[in-house]
């Protein structure tokens, strides 16, 4: 009789062979077929690995990627995100922990950005066997390439920012919700939640993933696990209050044709399109997982309306987490209008065509610099910190927007810039005279005569050298961009794309 510990073990064997199977639709009769399925997704690992990771670290960290440099390095300095400010930053907060590993090797941008590079490829093997799951292996194999290929995807994945992990745990926990469906084992809701938890801990958006797990819950009879997602709802709403307030603050903005027409249709084209037909056709005919489809359906259709209509700041990567369900979906609708597998190869070949000649959504050579969109800009901040430090000296200032990437780049900062992120005058980036990462004093410009009161400050220093990116030139007080264009001297310009344009400046402080 098999011992408790060797039946376990036994079981849990079974139950990953069964996840890695192949599928009715491969025939049994040749054992090569089995093992191709296999090399096939490992290909496509191997593959997405490598168009995340080539030549990482030689694109310029952007601001944003400073806002996850300096919680690393208060988290490294202080064992939790208390920044030079004083504000303890929770926002987005496992990221910054998960790059305490890379930092023995090295704080360079390939090896921090490496984290979110390895989130990415494991999702490519998630999105497999989420599919499989639910449908087939041939869903499955095609999701997870239209997955390894996208552009958005590897993009994403190769910047310093929580998408790509946040992506990660959303289809972990919808996996173990599809695992729990055919085992009705509680444990596995218990990792549903745990992977939602960490979803949200990734990025404040995941906590959207807890209204239609909520109902599947009480639906489902398991009033216990519906309260605890209650009160993990509630604790998000109370940690993420200020932004909740002032996203709903801002009524019924009504960009649903910003992300509908101008993300979806514009950067996935067809696939859009399949994918709320492959919605519908899974609600209509799949009726042993159509609460995880409805899960999934209300998850995207919630996500996509929040963000339109109640977010005044509009940028594609906030829907950058629904993706993986286009492909998903849409891979799907093809296998159910096309059920054999000759005539689903041959459409798949024939859409991936027709998506090369339009939209371009898929990318099938390696890339180092990536353009994300129109409101992330991405100046050349390497190029103009290395021109800095050619020429600045110990009593020399340094002003600038972001003077964070100040530290980063020089290893200090003298004075910041007031803007704001989003154009809103409560979004301005400083705090009680500090700005909100680096603790750096704000140089107002309140002041009449401006430039008495910017030599007041800096009377110890020689020159100051301000820098000046598209951003922070167009959301500066106009007082402060005049007296830069009149007293200041243009020693570094990269221009060459009006949005991510960057200036630096010297001006001389000697009497």
């Amino acid at each position: 009789m098999e011992s408790p510990q060797i039946s376990s073990k036994k079981k849990s064997q079974d139950f990953f062979r069964r996840i890695f199977s192949r599928s009715n639709d491969f025939s049994k009769k040749v054992n090569f077929k089995t093992h191709l399925l296999e090399i096939l997704l490992l290909a496509l690992l191997a593959v997405g690995f490598f168009l995340r990771v080539y030549k990482l670290g030689e694109q310029s960290y952007w601001i944003d990627e400073g806002f996850t440099y300096m919680q690393m390095e208060a988290i490294h300095e202080h064992g939790y995100p208390l920044l030079n400010s004083g504000i303890v930053d929770v926002k987005d907060i496992i990221l910054p922990y998960f790059l305490q590993l890379p930092r023995f090797f090295g704080t360079s941008p390939f090896w921090l950005r490496l984290i979110p590079a390895l989130f990415g490829t494991a999702s490519i093997g998630v999105i497999f066997l989420l599919a499989k799951n639910l449908w087939n292996s041939k869903v499955g194999l095609f999701s997870a390439f239209l997955f390894t290929f996208s552009y958005w995807q590897i993009a994403w994945s190769r910047q310093l920012r929580p998408y790509a992990l946040l992506v990660f745990f959303i289809l972990m926990a919808l996996l173990f919700l599809i695992i729990y469906e055919k085992k009705l084992e509680k444990k596995y809701l218990i990792a549903v939640l745990i992977f939602v938890v960490c979803a949200i801990a990734s990025k404040s958006a995941g906590i959207l993933l807890l209204v239609p797990l909520i109902g599947y819950l009480f639906l489902k009879k398991l009033y216990r696990l519906g309260l605890i997602s209650i009160a993990l709802l509630g604790l998000g709403i109370y940690i993420f209050r200020d932004m909740l307030i002032s996203a709903l603050g801002m009524g019924m903005v009504n960009y649903g044709k910003y992300y509908l027409n101008g993300y979806f249709w514009q950067f996935f084209g067809i696939f859009f399109f399949l994918t709320i037909l492959g919605f519908l056709l899974a609600i209509i005919y799949e009726k042993n997982n159509w609460r995880v489809h409805v899960v999934i359906g209300i998850f995207f259709i919630a996500a996509t309306l929040f963000f339109s209509f109640f977010v005044l700041v509009n940028q594609y990567r906030y829907l950058f987490f629904v993706t993986p369900f286009l492909f998903m979906y849409s891979s799907y609708a093809l296998n159910f209008l096309f059920p054999t597998t000759k005539k689903y190869l041959f459409i798949c070949i024939v859409l991936l065509t027709f998506d090369f000649f339009t939209v371009h959504s898929l990318l099938f050579t390696p890339q180092v610099i990536f353009a994300l969109e129109e409101y992330t800009p991405q100046p050349n901040f390497k190029q103009a910190y290395q021109e800095i430090k050619t020429e600045i000296k110990d009593e020399d200032a340094i002003i600038s927007a972001y003077p964070y990437m100040d530290k980063i780049y020089l290893g200090r900062s003298t004075f910041a810039i007031p803007i704001s992120y989003t154009g809103r005058v409560q979004d301005s980036t400083g705090q009680l005279g500090k700005e909100h990462y680096s603790g750096t004093p704000m140089l107002y410009t309140q002041h009449s005569p401006l430039d008495k009161y910017i030599a007041s400050p800096l009377r110890k220093q020689q020159n100051a050298y301000i820098l000046v990116d598209s951003m922070s030139k167009s959301r500066m007080s106009q007082a402060m961009r005049e007296y830069i264009q009149k007293f200041g001297k243009v020693v570094f310009q990269d221009n060459a794309d009006l949005a991510q344009a960057i200036w630096v400046y010297r001006i001389s402080l000697k009497n």
